[in-house]
Protein backbone atom coordinates (compact mmCIF):
# COMPACT_ATOMS: atom_id res chain seq x y z
CA UNK A 1 0.00 0.00 0.00
CA UNK A 2 1.32 3.53 -1.00
CA UNK A 3 -0.11 6.73 0.64
CA UNK A 4 -0.24 9.83 -1.06
CA UNK A 5 -0.64 13.71 0.90
CA UNK A 6 -2.07 15.80 -1.35
CA UNK A 7 -2.60 19.36 -0.99
CA UNK A 8 -3.53 22.87 -2.70
CA UNK A 9 -2.06 25.67 -0.72
CA UNK A 10 -3.67 28.89 -0.19
CA UNK A 11 -5.49 30.97 2.55
CA UNK A 12 -7.42 28.15 3.10
CA UNK A 13 -5.68 25.52 2.21
CA UNK A 14 -6.91 21.51 1.53
CA UNK A 15 -4.83 18.18 2.19
CA UNK A 16 -6.30 14.94 1.77
CA UNK A 17 -4.50 11.46 2.36
CA UNK A 18 -5.36 8.43 0.70
CA UNK A 19 -3.82 5.44 -0.19
CA UNK A 20 -3.25 3.05 -3.61
CA UNK A 21 -1.35 0.04 -4.79
CA UNK A 22 -0.97 -1.53 -8.04
CA UNK A 23 -4.35 -3.84 -7.43
CA UNK A 24 -6.43 -0.72 -5.39
CA UNK A 25 -7.74 2.41 -6.65
CA UNK A 26 -7.41 5.74 -4.29
CA UNK A 27 -8.89 5.23 -1.44
CA UNK A 28 -9.39 8.69 0.50
CA UNK A 29 -8.90 8.49 3.97
CA UNK A 30 -8.53 11.87 5.40
CA UNK A 31 -8.44 15.73 4.83
CA UNK A 32 -7.65 18.47 6.77
CA UNK A 33 -8.72 22.64 5.86
CA UNK A 34 -6.21 24.40 7.76
CA UNK A 35 -7.03 28.39 7.11
CA UNK A 36 -4.59 30.93 7.65
CA UNK A 37 -1.96 30.39 4.70
CA UNK A 38 1.31 29.27 5.69
CA UNK A 39 1.10 29.66 9.14
CA UNK A 40 -1.82 27.64 9.24
CA UNK A 41 -0.18 24.84 7.26
CA UNK A 42 2.37 24.69 9.49
CA UNK A 43 0.87 24.89 12.76
CA UNK A 44 -1.26 21.59 11.06
CA UNK A 45 2.02 20.20 10.29
CA UNK A 46 3.11 20.63 13.73
CA UNK A 47 0.33 19.03 15.25
CA UNK A 48 -0.31 16.06 13.05
CA UNK A 49 3.45 15.09 11.80
CA UNK A 50 3.57 13.24 14.88
CA UNK A 51 -0.36 11.78 15.62
CA UNK A 52 -0.93 8.40 14.63
CA UNK A 53 -2.78 9.06 11.70
CA UNK A 54 0.61 10.54 9.71
CA UNK A 55 3.67 10.00 12.31
CA UNK A 56 4.09 6.07 11.02
CA UNK A 57 3.69 6.69 7.41
CA UNK A 58 5.96 9.80 6.64
CA UNK A 59 8.98 8.42 5.17
CA UNK A 60 6.66 6.55 2.23
CA UNK A 61 4.46 8.50 1.23
CA UNK A 62 3.85 10.45 -1.86
CA UNK A 63 3.60 14.43 -1.67
CA UNK A 64 1.55 15.86 -4.37
CA UNK A 65 0.70 19.69 -4.38
CA UNK A 66 -0.69 22.58 -6.57
CA UNK A 67 2.22 25.08 -7.93
CA UNK A 68 0.91 28.28 -7.82
CA UNK A 69 1.87 30.27 -11.11
CA UNK A 70 1.28 34.07 -11.03
CA UNK A 71 0.15 35.04 -14.43
CA UNK A 72 0.10 38.66 -15.87
CA UNK A 73 -3.10 40.21 -14.84
CA UNK A 74 -4.80 43.37 -13.82
CA UNK A 75 -5.30 43.02 -9.99
CA UNK A 76 -2.94 42.53 -7.12
CA UNK A 77 -2.93 38.65 -6.60
CA UNK A 78 -2.88 37.09 -3.66
CA UNK A 79 0.37 35.10 -3.25
CA UNK A 80 -0.22 33.25 0.28
CA UNK A 81 -0.36 29.82 -2.21
CA UNK A 82 3.71 30.51 -2.74
CA UNK A 83 4.23 31.05 1.01
CA UNK A 84 1.99 27.53 1.61
CA UNK A 85 4.68 26.04 -1.22
CA UNK A 86 7.38 26.94 1.01
CA UNK A 87 5.82 25.41 4.07
CA UNK A 88 5.01 22.37 2.36
CA UNK A 89 8.65 21.94 1.10
CA UNK A 90 9.44 22.31 4.87
CA UNK A 91 7.32 19.26 5.76
CA UNK A 92 9.06 17.26 3.05
CA UNK A 93 12.41 17.56 0.98
CA UNK A 94 11.63 19.76 -2.23
CA UNK A 95 12.63 16.77 -4.17
CA UNK A 96 10.21 14.57 -2.80
CA UNK A 97 6.92 16.66 -3.88
CA UNK A 98 5.34 16.43 -7.07
CA UNK A 99 4.16 19.45 -8.36
CA UNK A 100 1.15 20.17 -10.46
CA UNK A 101 0.08 22.92 -12.28
CA UNK A 102 -3.43 24.21 -11.56
CA UNK A 103 -4.14 24.02 -14.57
CA UNK A 104 -4.27 19.89 -14.58
CA UNK A 105 -7.33 19.94 -11.81
CA UNK A 106 -9.58 20.46 -15.28
CA UNK A 107 -8.54 16.67 -15.75
CA UNK A 108 -10.74 15.46 -12.61
CA UNK A 109 -14.28 17.31 -13.24
CA UNK A 110 -16.07 17.59 -9.36
CA UNK A 111 -18.83 15.38 -10.86
CA UNK A 112 -16.24 12.68 -10.58
CA UNK A 113 -16.09 13.21 -6.66
CA UNK A 114 -19.85 13.71 -6.39
CA UNK A 115 -20.21 10.06 -8.10
CA UNK A 116 -17.89 8.54 -5.93
CA UNK A 117 -19.20 10.05 -2.79
CA UNK A 118 -15.77 11.85 -2.55
CA UNK A 119 -16.94 15.26 -2.41
CA UNK A 120 -16.51 16.79 1.02
CA UNK A 121 -18.94 19.82 2.65
CA UNK A 122 -17.59 22.41 4.39
CA UNK A 123 -18.86 21.63 7.68
CA UNK A 124 -16.79 18.00 8.36
CA UNK A 125 -13.83 21.23 7.73
CA UNK A 126 -15.47 24.06 10.43
CA UNK A 127 -15.17 25.96 6.48
CA UNK A 128 -17.68 27.75 4.37
CA UNK A 129 -17.48 25.29 2.21
CA UNK A 130 -14.84 21.83 1.07
CA UNK A 131 -13.37 23.20 -2.16
CA UNK A 132 -10.05 23.39 -0.95
CA UNK A 133 -10.13 19.77 0.30
CA UNK A 134 -11.72 18.39 -2.72
CA UNK A 135 -9.35 20.50 -4.86
CA UNK A 136 -6.66 18.21 -2.77
CA UNK A 137 -8.32 14.72 -3.52
CA UNK A 138 -8.79 16.04 -7.53
CA UNK A 139 -4.75 16.49 -7.55
CA UNK A 140 -4.27 12.96 -5.90
CA UNK A 141 -6.62 11.80 -8.72
CA UNK A 142 -5.40 13.78 -11.21
CA UNK A 143 -1.32 12.30 -10.18
CA UNK A 144 -2.75 8.68 -10.64
CA UNK A 145 -4.84 9.57 -13.82
CA UNK A 146 -1.39 10.93 -15.31
CA UNK A 147 0.63 8.08 -14.29
CA UNK A 148 -1.61 5.41 -15.43
CA UNK A 149 -2.80 3.69 -12.53
CA UNK A 150 -5.01 1.32 -14.10
CA UNK A 151 -7.11 0.38 -10.82
CA UNK A 152 -7.77 4.47 -10.30
CA UNK A 153 -8.35 4.95 -14.23
CA UNK A 154 -11.46 1.93 -13.88
CA UNK A 155 -12.91 3.16 -10.72
CA UNK A 156 -13.07 7.19 -11.67
CA UNK A 157 -12.47 7.43 -15.12
CA UNK A 158 -14.87 5.61 -17.35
Amino acid sequence: MTYLLSFDPGVSSGIALGFFDPKQEYTFIHGWEPQGGADGLIEWWHKRSTDALLGDILDDMIWVSELFVLANNDFVANIEPKRGEGAIMMMAHPQKINWQDRTRKAGVPDRILKEHRLWQQGVDYQHEDGRDVNDAIIHALEYLRSRVHIPTLKRYFR
